[in-house]
């Protein structure tokens, strides 16, 4: 039983921090008791999800195939390595609710994204978050693009919402 609560606990802890780049930590709304799981949308794979090859053309720079990260069960991560830095990928379940609470509890650190999936955001200069229906997903990329950033941000944003809503 001990080690089956650890075993949650660090789970729980690697979602929560999965999120966060460098600079920032976060924590979780208060009475939120960690990600919804919705058992009408599968998560699909994150290494597949956006593909190092997707990466490489929209971020125009060489990415490594994608390593997965353990996970709970009910979401996925992949990290891609680039020269100078690393890529995440995240897909977890969520609700309309859910997603809004923290994108609120951030504040004015997160930067409303028009137009891209059910609801979208900037958090900091290096992550998007994106919703779509019950899913929602958030890549991270290193700063190293520098002008192209935002831009190519935005494009991963759209070819994730497109993939999360077919």
């Amino acid at each position: 039983m001990r080690r089956l609560a650890i075993t949650l606990l660090g789970a729980s802890i690697s979602l929560s921090l999965a999120g966060c780049d460098d600079a920032r930590t976060e924590s979780a709304p208060s009475g939120n008791d960690g990600p919804v799981v919705m058992a009408s949308s599968a998560i699909p794979d994150a290494c597949n999800f956006l593909t190092g090859a997707e990466l490489s053309t929209i971020l125009g720079l060489s990415v490594e195939d994608g390593e997965p990260e353990a996970q709970p069960s009910e979401a996925s991560q992949c990290r891609f390595r680039t020269q100078r830095s690393v890529v995440a990928v995240n897909i977890f379940p969520t609700s309309a609710a859910d997603f809004d609470e923290r994108r609120a509890f951030l504040g004015a650190d997160a930067e409303s994204v028009a137009g891209v999936g059910d609801s979208a955001y900037f958090w900091g200069p290096t992550m998007i978050h994106v919703r779509v229906a019950d899913r929602a997903f958030s890549v991270r990329v290193g700063d190293e693009l520098g002008d192209r950033l935002r831009p190519a941000m935005l494009e991963l944003a759209r070819v994730g919402a497109e993939k999360l809503g077919s």
